[in-house]
């Protein structure tokens, strides 16, 4: 049995509570910001489900054979329900693929779990073929759903979910765990800061060298804004680097941009460790192009989020093009 993440011990205990109480939901919506660990929380919690000796409620042995079945992913009553690739849709062809394993009796005699993350995902097929389920759960069978946007599942979903809450946590809470397997040197606030918070998130960056990845957008935002570098092609070294990635930097680096235009000092952005770089930089800008560049930023969310079948590389074309005034 792995230890619990430091910051997932409410959530735990809460667990544990419904077990003493006898009444586990039949579906659970685990929510909350990216990077807090709710698919590892909600693989480990159905292992539990499976376990056939749990040590604690929800919490799984890791020895018997349910889990090392589920360890090894052939368990035959546990459903892993995510797109085919990264940032596309759950499609209806994958829900079907769910109902058909929690509709048959279980084989091992236990619960039958499935997971779908992340859930908002779902295309509207989907979504309805899920909702049906929800309805009329089969026995013993629990949904667990992962959401870093419950708000864009459909209200019908929702609903028919009891919810656990994955909130920020605390600094110290996060700060040993994340220390131990940062690379050797690092500086964990800093990391910890560029994911606002979010442990997983923060390992993310350090793994993909984004500090960077963070400089080489800088110097092109410094390159366009006076330099008269080409908008084109500073879009296509930013569609080879991919649109979330220059999104989220964008988003991040714009929005402490707006901030040192209204005074802010160097606690009070995201970006701290940059401070330098960007007041420089945002003494030739101005409050209405910024502003802009968020909306700009911000559109470029709702596509990833909704999956919208949309050209990356104009997108990014008309950002880079946007900032240099073009």
């Amino acid at each position: 049995m792995t230890d619990v993440l430091p910051w997932h011990r409410a959530q735990w205990s809460r667990i544990a509570a419904s077990g003493e109480r006898g009444h586990f939901p039949h579906a659970l919506l685990l929510h909350g910001r990216p990077g807090l660990g709710k698919q590892v929380f909600a693989r480990e919690l159905a292992q539990g489900l499976l376990c056939a000796s749990p040590p604690a409620h929800g919490r799984p042995c890791g020895h018997c054979r349910a889990c090392q079945l589920f360890l090894a992913g052939t368990h035959p009553d546990a459903v892993l329900v995510e797109p085919e690739e990264a940032g596309k849709a759950i499609l209806i062809e994958h829900v079907r693929g769910l109902t058909r394993v929690v509709g048959l009796k279980s084989s091992q005699g236990g619960n039958k779990v499935a997971v779908i993350a992340p859930a908002e995902s779902m295309n509207r097929n989907a979504a309805n073929s899920l909702l049906k389920t929800l309805e009329e759960p089969p026995d013993d069978t629990v949904l667990l759903l992962v959401s870093h946007a419950p708000a864009l599942l459909p209200a019908t979903v929702r609903s028919r979910c009891q919810r656990l809450a994955f909130r920020t946590p605390s600094p110290v809470d996060v700060g040993p765990w994340l220390a131990d397997r940062l690379p050797a040197g690092s500086e964990t606030g800093v990391f910890l800061r560029l994911a606002n918070g979010s442990p997983f998130r923060a390992l993310e960056l350090a793994r993909d060298d984004a500090l960077a990845q963070r400089g080489d957008i800088l110097r092109d935002l410094r390159g366009l804004a006076g330099a008269g570098a080409d908008p084109v092609a500073t879009a296509a070294d930013w569609h080879r680097l991919g649109l979330k990635p220059v999104g989220d930097w964008m988003y991040s680096l714009v929005t402490d941009l707006i901030r040192l235009k209204h005074g802010a000092s160097r606690p009070e952005i995201v970006n701290g460790d940059a401070e330098p770089e960007l007041r420089a930089l945002s003494a030739g800008l101005d409050l209405r192009l910024l502003f802009n560049m968020l909306d700009k930023c911000l559109e470029m969310r709702r596509v990833l989020e909704r999956h919208l079948n949309l050209n990356h590389q104009c997108l990014l074309e008309d950002l880079a093009m946007a900032w240099a005034g073009v």
